[in-house]
């Protein structure tokens, strides 16, 4: 034997499955909790293609006994199964009722137990082999282990009542800071996907940056930037906070505009120290993986701008499956860490001052079906600008004016007297 096989052998569990599977065979038993598990779990061959059989007559309603599953599987296997009838015919007599519930939990655990070996395994292989780097490894035994931790979690709850304020409170969702979009969605709401869309130039990662900044305050934002730099975003940031213009400051300032540029960075740097930018992750995997990582600790909301420029190669040579795949995953996530998470998108082909519609989204079938919340920034034939909320599961669409700062990279309200001061982030 193997040294391999050595340490396996005290994750078989021999007498324990023929417990179970003698369980689906007492006919006075109530089966749905032994259903529950896989032919997978059971790791004797012989055994697996027993309660696979079995699993299969109980989906469909059929009796289940000694001698209907022996004859389902001599008509499966197309020889005589009498070893089926001698292996279970005493076992099968004895009543485990009251040890049924243990024997499932041993079941599952020696089944997740065996997946751990074999991922492990596969690691220590792929760590000896220079054909992988550390970060495949890394992320594919990441992958395994989540498959074990997923194994058997099915958890529900029945319907929740409220009293009074206890319907929405503020850490349901986090607010964008714009009244324009408050009114009309609330707020990013966790475990919701928001999309925010844009054509070209038309300020979707300064509204993000401008959503983020808002939020330090509450906890970590992750902004995960793949089209600009840290040193640009910071750029950004002190340009809408100083009240400057990007080419003032590199052709020079005057005696007040330096006071102001001077003034706002150490508020910047206390204010957003819960802002962390990543600027070099483009691969989807890692970017997910990342949030799952930084969740640990806590986090309040993510941006990723923008889905066009995220690298993914789940399904190959096919973005169209690919985007679905992205956007369809970034739900489950938001849902997964309880978080709201801010996905910016790109527009198709648009005439300039038409307003948008969700069939201009690129890729919007995928997208448009994932999204709880769809955002448009839109400027009319008038030149005024608009905040679109074209799709909102939980209420209210429409559209309010807004007004863009395009050189200060900040958006407001139309409404607003904006004074220097006010734009610093939310405190």
């Amino acid at each position: 034997m193997s040294k391999k096989e050595n340490l396996m052998e005290p994750l078989n569990d021999k007498d324990n499955e023929i417990a179970v599977l003698c369980s689906v065979l007492n006919r006075e038993r109530t089966h749905k909790d032994i259903f529950e598990l896989e032919p997978a779990d059971f790791d004797n061959g012989q055994y697996r293609m027993y309660f696979k059989t079995m699993k299969t007559m109980y989906e469909n309603n059929e009796s289940i006994s000694l001698l209907t599953v022996r004859n389902r599987i001599q008509e499966q296997e197309h020889r005589s199964y009498d070893l089926f009838v001698a292996e279970f015919l005493n076992s099968y007599l004895y009543d485990s009722i009251g040890g049924l519930p243990s024997s499932i939990e041993r079941l599952k655990d020696m089944s997740k137990r065996r997946m751990v070996w074999h991922f492990s395994q596969k690691a220590v292989e792929n760590v000896h082999s220079l054909a992988y780097s550390v970060e495949d490894i890394m992320l594919d035994t990441e992958k395994g282990m989540e498959k074990v931790s997923l194994k058997n979690s099915v958890e529900y709850g029945t319907f929740q009542g409220f009293v009074g304020d206890e319907f929405v409170n503020e850490t349901d969702y986090v607010p964008t800071g714009l009244k324009a979009i408050d009114d009309l969605i609330i707020g990013l709401f966790k475990t919701d996907l928001n999309v925010l869309a844009a054509k070209t130039y038309y300020g979707k990662s300064s509204l993000a940056l401008d959503i983020a900044k808002y939020n330090c305050c509450r906890g970590s934002v992750l902004l995960f930037s793949l089209e600009m730099s840290r040193k640009k975003i910071s750029q950004r940031l002190v340009c809408a906070a100083a009240e400057l213009e990007f080419h003032q400051i590199v052709h020079g300032l005057n005696e007040s505009q330096t006071k102001r540029f001077k003034a706002v960075q150490p508020i910047l740097k206390e204010n957003l120290r819960n802002l962390k930018i990543y600027d070099d992750i483009r691969d989807f995997e890692k970017i997910t993986r990342e949030c799952k990582r930084q969740a640990i600790s806590g986090v309040t909301l993510i941006i990723i701008d923008y889905l066009q420029l995220v690298k993914c190669n789940e399904i190959p040579n096919n973005r169209r499956l690919n985007i679905s795949y992205m956007s369809n995953t970034l739900k489950t996530l938001a849902m997964e860490l309880d978080v709201p998470i801010l996905l910016l998108s790109q527009f198709s082909r648009i005439e300039d001052g038409m307003e948008p519609k969700l069939y201009h989204l690129k890729e919007s079938g995928e997208i448009e079906n994932d999204a709880d919340v769809v955002i448009f920034i839109h400027q009319n034939g008038s030149g005024e600008w608009y905040i679109v909320v074209p799709k909102n599961r939980m209420g209210k669409r429409g559209k309010k004016r807004v007004v863009f700062e395009a050189k200060y990279f900040r958006f407001k309200d139309h409404t607003d007297k904006v004074k220097f001061g006010d734009t610093l982030p939310y405190k």
